[in-house]
């Protein structure tokens, strides 16, 4: 799975970052550490670990960035 970056704390609010123009990024964590993600469609959940997972949902992203969340 995946976070979106920076948390919000659900879809709504991400959606509405979106649509004022604030840049959201996206991160799959592993033990490893964070790999980004820079093209296609990708599954993500929030808020972020700790926190118990309210929301699902997937996000397009284009050159890194966040360009929609369904």
């Amino acid at each position: 799975m995946a976070y979106i970056y920076p948390e919000e704390p659900s879809k709504i609010a991400i959606k509405r970052g979106l649509a004022e123009g604030k840049e959201y990024r996206i991160s799959e964590n592993s033990p490893w550490g964070k790999k980004p993600i820079h093209e296609g469609s990708h599954t993500f959940e929030g808020p972020h670990y700790p926190k118990p997972h309210r929301y699902y949902g997937v996000a397009v992203v284009a050159k890194g960035k966040v360009i929609s969340v369904e």
